[in-house]
């Protein structure tokens, strides 16, 4: 029985091999017939990688860009409706793609700005940081919105700090966030806060928690929080449309039947409309906590996550770390090398803030992102209101006037 067994064995043995061995020989057969057709084609290919790698890296570093430092007025009496009309106006600057010469031999792309909250012990600090010559439509978007605004060109915040980080004085946590559903489903926000008020004084600031939390930092601790915007086309409008109508039941263009919708289910259908019916950008939010590495502490970690869960929503959408930029290791491979591997991602993540890249270009540490409308970005970004208590945001009491027209010359 044993002798017939390992016959059995030895027939499948070779059976297997005779079978692996007749495949490699038809692959090598096949390929000395067409390799002439497929080598050019896989070389070409590179090529083109390597080109668009080369000349896109040429086209950013030909990019001159200016960081604005905004100086709010002391009472900010207007709505974060005020700021969507800035985030508006930015949409002026969408190229509507680039043409075949500017992308593949110029390297074009669409260009982005990048809008950003910063604390440190000395306050909290408003900046953009736009392409040089988008300056003049920016700052008159924001004067138009709040003439007692202070803009001032300044120098990059980011330089104060080694270019390597983290080193032997300084630690750093970070991550980036995006939406954890489709984009087409909206999060939570201003204009819901504002309508469950019942009067001024419950009005919450969207960003009073993260306001607070800034203003509280002491001496060598840091939080930067960038959005970055970028400009794009209404396809992302035709997909809200679509997951629209999934929800409501619709078979096809010609079917005029609907499944019985719940209240809820009616509400959230409302809120995609709701979106798509405003400009939309492609986004990303990018978090840095920088710290002394003997007193590293990450208490201010999780009030700046914690700032984004009141804009939640069970039905709609939520907030959610980007686990591949995020400074910790995960999975069932997380011990193994498990320090090496932290620490290659927090140089990733302090790199890409420092140069501001939008996800998906050379250098980035992730290509997700998401798209927020402008009243999402208003949420996120707009000068606190005069129900903000936090005493450390830096403001203005008076608006520098410019000097008289018939001043005398001579």
């Amino acid at each position: 029985m044993l002798d017939k067994l390992a016959i059995i064995n030895r027939n499948m043995r070779f059976s297997f091999e005779d079978i692996v061995s007749g495949l490699a020989q038809s692959i090598g057969d096949v390929f000395a017939v067409t390799w002439w057709f497929f080598v050019p084609i896989i070389l070409f290919l590179v090529f083109l990688a390597a080109w668009l790698f080369y000349v896109r890296k040429k086209n950013l570093e030909s990019i001159k860009w200016v960081l604005l430092r905004i100086t709010p007025p002391r009472e900010v009496q207007k709505t974060p409706k005020a700021m969507e009309q800035v985030f508006a106006a930015f949409n002026a600057t969408y190229s509507f793609g680039a043409k075949f010469r500017d992308k593949y031999f110029g390297g074009k792309q669409e260009g982005w700005g990048s809008f950003e909250l910063v604390g440190d012990a000395s306050g909290v600090h408003f900046y953009i940081r736009v392409v040089e010559g988008v300056r003049n439509l920016i700052e008159s978007s924001i004067y138009a919105q709040y003439p007692n605004a202070e803009i001032e060109v300044v120098d990059d915040y980011v330089e104060d700090l080694p270019e390597v980080l983290p080193n032997d004085n300084y630690d750093l946590f970070g991550t980036e966030f995006v939406l954890a559903r489709d984009s087409a489903y909206p999060f939570r926000t201003y204009v819901s806060f504002e309508a469950e008020a019942r009067g001024e004084e419950e009005k919450l600031d969207t960003v009073a928690v993260m306001m607070e939390t800034m203003a509280r930092l002491k001496e060598g601790e840091r939080i930067w929080l960038q959005i970055l915007v970028r400009p794009t086309n209404s396809d992302w409008k035709k997909k809200s449309e679509a997951v629209r109508d999934d929800l409501m039941g619709r078979g096809g263009e010609e079917s005029s039947s609907f499944v019985a919708l719940s209240k809820g289910e009616r509400e959230v259908i409302a809120g995609i409309d709701d979106k798509a019916a405003k400009i939309g950008f492609e986004c990303v939010i990018r978090f840095v906590f920088i710290d002394n590495k003997d007193h590293f502490s990450r208490d201010h970690i999780a009030a700046v996550m914690g700032a984004f869960q009141h804009m939640n929503t069970m039905d709609l959408n939520s907030f959610m770390p980007n686990l591949d930029t995020m400074t910790i290791t995960r999975g069932i491979f997380r011990d193994i090398f498990k320090k090496r591997r932290i620490y290659n991602k927090k140089r990733s993540i302090y790199n890409t803030y420092r140069s501001r890249i939008f996800p998906g270009y050379i250098g980035s540490s992730s290509d997700k992102f998401s798209i927020f409308n402008i009243e999402e970005l208003a949420t996120l970004y707009h000068f606190p209101s005069i129900s903000v208590g936090a005493p450390n945001i830096t403001s203005v009491d008076f608006k520098k006037g410019a000097p008289p027209s018939n001043l005398p010359t001579e």
